[in-house]
């Protein structure tokens, strides 16, 4: 059971004000459906990041089935696929694949997964009107599929549609914010958005939800830049004028991200964290005591 008061103190904010706080949901959040984590292997299941690094090495080599290890010093030998931001166009390069090849591959990869028992707390929260907004970096789509189960009506708002997002805040419709350009109703890759073009609107999106909302980030590693920049802004700038908080679940045994300690350090008061045994067992139990 999670009691701690930060975990309390989250409760009374979604009391007090529904609309006042954001839930972003990282890959952590569709592990228990099958899904690895994008740049991590877990529960023996490789991640799409090694997947991706196997199928270059087994095409320049020949040779199947080898290391991870050496297929990492091969690759930093080569010196490819050593830049996050670049990661997946340099893959697509390498392969020879166009965007759209890309897209069908991973789509295959998450083909046959259900969302996971968090996904479904969440889109119950979101029926019983304790939540309003949900942002993701998932490509996974899992949970607008628990929504859609539960009939319920949301608007998603991917990058591409990010700059009518001040105008949807206010909508009485809940929002899901996907922080890339893919939707479940938009063609796969339809959008020719840089890398900096993205970064720049996920900073822009992050800007208005923060503005006057708390953030509870649950699954999330922290390693993305053009992600954790802006949020470290609103600690350094705007927190200090601010009655936000922002929330960031941790598997128990698991360090905080290093920014985020950073943060908790800078504002004790407006940052906290609560462990958990996992993002299931969180939502699960927040939507309980929210809802009884």
């Amino acid at each position: 059971m999670v009691s701690t008061f930060p975990f309390l103190r989250l409760l009374k904010r979604l009391e007090l004000d529904p609309c006042g706080c954001a839930f972003f949901l990282g890959a952590g959040c569709s592990l228990t459906a099958g899904i690895p984590l994008e740049s991590e292997d877990a529960a023996d299941v490789p991640s799409i990041a090694t997947r991706i690094r196997q199928m270059v090495y087994e095409r320049y080599t020949g040779q199947r089935k080898a290391n991870p290890r050496d297929v990492e010093r091969w690759l930093k030998k080569k010196k490819w696929l050593q830049e996050q931001s670049t990661f997946y166009t340099d893959w697509l390069s390498l392969m020879e694949m166009t965007l759209e090849e890309g897209c069908r591959f991973r789509s295959q990869l998450l083909q046959g997964c259900s969302p996971a028992p968090g996904h479904y707390a969440l889109a119950s929260l979101v029926a019983a009107k304790a939540i309003h907004y949900i942002l993701t970096s998932n490509f996974d789509f899992l949970i607008e599929r628990a929504l859609g189960d539960m009939a319920i009506d949301v608007q998603v708002v991917t990058l591409d549609e990010a700059e009518n997002l001040p105008a949807l805040i206010d909508s009485l419709s809940p929002l899901v914010i996907r922080l890339h350009t893919e939707s479940a109703v938009l063609p796969p890759c339809a959008s020719s958005m840089t890398f900096t073009d993205a970064a720049e609107r996920v900073r822009r999106v992050l800007e208005v939800i923060l503005e006057n909302r708390s953030l509870v980030v649950v699954g999330y590693a922290g390693r993305d830049d053009f992600i954790m920049a802006p949020i470290a802004a609103w600690v350094s700038e705007v927190a200090p004028r601010s009655v936000q908080d922002i929330y960031w679940v941790v598997v128990k045994g698991t360090p905080l991200p290093s920014r985020v300690a950073a943060w908790q350090r800078q504002r004790p008061d407006r940052v906290w964290s609560i462990e958990t045994v996992g993002s299931d067992v969180f939502l699960s139990e927040l939507c309980a005591r929210v809802i009884t």
